[in-house]
């Protein structure tokens, strides 16, 4: 047993490391947003048309990237517990094992995207929108193997602990793309005006010097042991991602399916649901970002066999992303008009945003306590019942729920946001659980 005075500083060090750890996530994170944001921004601004196509296209790409992208974030646990046990560098057969498929799954999604914008001309009626997306796809289809790298990359520094190289390259990935989708959208220096499509260009050559920078800091710093590429280790890849890549899948289709099952309430509705969702997903990357600290600090003392330390890692995790979390939805209430005041000057789309945004607010600490929780099942190398959890509570509860309150209750956006609620409450509630359970720890 340890006594109260050591588990209290054991709680102090892990806050220490957690911080340590989320902050360049959190950065990093913003930064990935960022790029998204001012790709849509710049495209509307050149004109509506390009906008949609811009939008249709990334609709395609950014679900099947972030899948695989989520499956291959299973090397961080995988590296951390092998750092647990030995200390010192990252396990170089995991590393190789996972960077030669994320260049095989990169390349493959690369032909798949080639082959969409075949058959898509099928699904757009408008000839110009079609265009648009179709050369915006295929310069963008350039990208894929470069994210689907620098996820791996990333896991390296996530499973040691070291993050600011990720902030550092995400950031001046972000910064790049502004200039780069002037020059191709407009055509300067020489270069053809491109419009709307010209941000598939910029975003595979920022994508491409991040992965530079991550590489360069990885080489520098000496971070990976020698090691050979193993079919065993696409195995436990697979095995711990894939339920992984299926929840992130899962769970962010419910979230775009909102625009969808509200469009036919009109371009308000839809617009206030979008306004409130784009928020509360960007302040959604703080506790996104603790989660990740949380996990690799588990896996950690899992690796280490240290079972009592992983459970104060994840109780103090718990604890901070609360907290924090609290504080932030104390302020997003006091500055309630403040934000929608930045997305829009319109009076009825301010009164349609405001009683979501409340919601929104007003479940964010259980958000981020179930997103933490699931990153806790994760350090422990536990992503099925996540992944089941996920389709459960969303799918099984909050969607037929959304549906029922929308058209037969006549609540609209309001409707769809309650019934969102009762999905993460589930959600919580049954991690939470499970967590308790199973990897509350009190004995060495």
């Amino acid at each position: 047993m340890i006594n109260f005075t050591k588990k209290l500083e054991y709680h102090k060090i892990e806050a220490k490391r957690i911080f340590y750890i989320a902050f360049p996530i959190i950065i990093a994170s913003v930064s990935h947003l960022l790029i998204g944001f001012t790709d849509n921004v710049m495209a509307g601004r050149y004109s509506s048309n390009d906008l949609a196509g811009v939008s249709v296209g990334s609709a395609i790409w950014l679900p099947l990237t972030l899948f695989f992208m989520a499956v291959l974030s299973s090397t961080t646990p995988l590296m951390s517990v092998e750092i647990g046990k030995d200390g010192g560098k990252t396990n170089g057969t995991i590393y190789k094992t996972a960077l030669i498929t994320a260049i095989i799954t990169g390349v493959t999604l690369f032909i798949i995207l080639h082959l969409i914008t075949i058959i898509l001309k099928n699904f757009l009626v408008d000839n110009q929108t079609f265009n648009i997306t179709r050369r915006y796809l295929t310069y963008v289809s350039f990208a894929l193997p470069g994210f689907l790298i620098f996820q791996v990359l990333r896991s390296v520094f996530e499973s040691i602990g070291k993050t600011s190289a990720i902030m550092i390259s995400s950031f001046i990935g972000m910064i790049l793309n502004i200039p780069l989708n002037y020059i191709f959208i407009y055509g300067k220096l020489g270069i053809p005006e491109m419009g709307g499509s010209g941000c598939g260009v910029a975003t595979s050559i920022s994508t491409y010097i991040m992965v530079f920078i991550i590489y360069f800091f990885l080489k520098k710093g000496n971070l990976v042991r020698n090691g050979d590429f193993s079919f065993l280790e696409v195995r436990k890849i697979v095995k711990l991602g894939l339920p992984l890549g299926i929840s992130t899948f899962l769970e962010a289709f419910i979230f775009s399916f909102g625009s969808i099952i509200l469009a036919p309430l009109g371009s308000l509705v839809v617009a206030s649901h979008q306004i409130a969702l784009n928020f509360i997903s960007t302040i959604f990357m703080i506790p996104l970002s603790l989660g990740i600290a949380i996990s690799v600090r588990i896996s950690h003392r899992y690796g280490e066999n240290n079972l009592i330390l992983s459970t104060i890692a994840w109780k103090t995790g718990l604890f901070i992303v609360i907290a924090i979390s609290s504080l932030l939805s104390l302020l997003m209430y006091l500055f309630l008009d403040t934000i929608i005041g930045l997305y829009t000057k319109d009076q009825h789309l301010i009164q349609l945003t405001r009683p979501l945004m409340i919601l929104a607010i007003s479940f964010h600490i259980i958000d981020a306590f179930q997103v933490a929780a699931n990153n806790s099942l994760k350090g422990y190398h536990n992503t099925k019942y996540p992944m089941w959890v996920v389709f459960f509570s969303y799918w099984i509860i909050a969607l037929p729920l959304s549906y029922i309150m929308i058209y037969r209750f006549n609540m609209g956006a309001f409707g769809f946001w309650i019934s969102l609620i009762v999905g993460i409450i589930m959600a919580a509630i049954l991690l939470g659980y499970k967590l308790v359970k199973e990897y509350n720890f009190k004995n060495m």
